[in-house]
């Protein structure tokens, strides 16, 4: 029975070890294609384990993951990109700019007397078209 249980024990002992050693570190960097200017702020995802990080000012990164997990970089005024970890461990990242990422317009409202929607959850300002056309400061 003793040595069942040791048998047993030694054996998921030596998997977890196994399991434990795949997973590595992955690191690189992140940068515009055009310019090769590193990208700070960029969002990179390991899709197979959900563990996410950011870049770093120089635009370098690091993540954990291991050979065959899918790495997803994304940036605002970017395309996103999907790398697959080969053998390497150090994956530098090109991001193409996109002007169609900044396509959507997104306006907060106030609760600014005399402009608002007060039967609404959240605020909401009902704009006039023609202030929005004027070339104003406000």
């Amino acid at each position: 029975m003793k040595s069942i249980l040791f048998g047993l024990t030694a054996w998921m002992v030596l998997f977890s070890i196994t399991a434990f050693a795949q997973q590595t570190n992955i690191s690189g960097k992140v940068t515009d294609s055009k310019s090769g200017a590193p990208l700070s702020g960029a969002t990179i995802v390991n899709k197979t384990t959900g563990i996410t990080a950011i870049s770093a000012a120089d635009g370098s990164y690091s993540i954990a993951g291991k050979k065959g997990d899918a790495i997803a970089v994304t940036m605002t005024g970017y395309g996103a990109a999907t790398v697959t970890v080969g053998a390497s461990t150090e994956l530098a990242i090109r991001m193409e700019s996109s002007a169609a990422v900044l396509s959507d317009v997104v306006m907060v409202g106030t609760r600014r007397s005399g402009r608002m929607k007060t039967e609404t959850p959240v605020p909401v300002d009902v704009l006039n078209v023609d202030q929005m056309t004027q070339s104003t400061a406000r």
